[in-house]
């Protein structure tokens, strides 16, 4: 047994003497197991998606110029077109409400820890499906997909999109030291959400320290300044 086994297996028996039933046990055991494999990002379209989302929570719409406004709308068009249904774009109140959920439920996370989005109404769709690899070799591909049953409540329909690339993306959410935005971590110390906070950040580090090393010699002269020599007259 490797020692990532050995780890997960002592997990298991943890959360077992802590009342969790073996299945659950098990099932948490295997969240452990893939949360210690090197993290390999995916940077598909649903990573796309995941930016956009975060990038829409940071961002106060109606404060938006025109042009930036329209190129909003563009990249949710870009995101959620269905082909040849025409689809239509959101406009100020739906992106406000939505940027107004997708911020609430973002700082419960980062700030408490937890977050619950929902209660959704789905179902799940699960196909099998012959699939050829090349001539002579064909598989069956076996999916799972969760579809919102209510798509009329465009809150809802987002806010469960969203959830889903929560499951993939959660652990690289960040919240900025400096300005306090939630970020999506491009790299694994990345600290601040973009290189002006990091600037500004490091500036009020390096004049912090200078001005505790001014305040620190003015301290050592006053120490060192003697009384001055000689008899006292009476």
């Amino acid at each position: 047994m490797t020692q990532r086994l050995r780890r997960k297996a002592a997990f298991e028996a943890a959360l077992e003497k802590q009342g969790c039933s073996p299945f659950v046990a098990e099932k948490m055991g295997k969240i452990f197991l893939e949360a210690e494999k090197p993290k390999v990002i995916d940077r598909g379209t649903s990573w796309d998606l995941m930016k956009f989302f975060i990038r829409l929570a940071n961002t106060d719409v109606r404060q938006l110029r025109a042009g930036d406004f329209l190129n909003l709308q563009e990249d949710y068009l870009e995101f959620f077109s269905l082909g040849l249904i025409k689809i239509e774009p959101l406009n100020v109140d739906q992106f406000e409400s939505l940027q107004k959920t997708l911020s609430k439920h973002l700082y419960e996370l980062m700030d408490k820890g937890k977050t619950v989005l929902g209660p959704f109404e789905s179902k799940i769709v699960a196909m099998r499906q012959p699939a050829k690899i090349s001539d002579s070799e064909e598989r069956v591909i076996f999916t799972c997909m969760n579809f919102p049953t209510d798509l009329t409540d465009l809150d809802k329909f987002f806010i469960h999109e969203f959830a889903m690339l929560l499951e993939k993306y959660g652990s690289l959410l960040s919240k900025c030291p400096h300005c306090g935005r939630i970020f999506i971590q491009l790299r694994k110390n990345a600290m601040y959400c973009d290189r002006k906070c990091q600037r500004v950040a490091v500036m009020r580090k390096i004049r912090a320290k200078q001005i505790k090393t001014v305040e620190d010699d003015s301290k050592k002269r006053k120490k060192t300044v003697g009384v001055k020599k000689g008899k006292t007259r009476r």
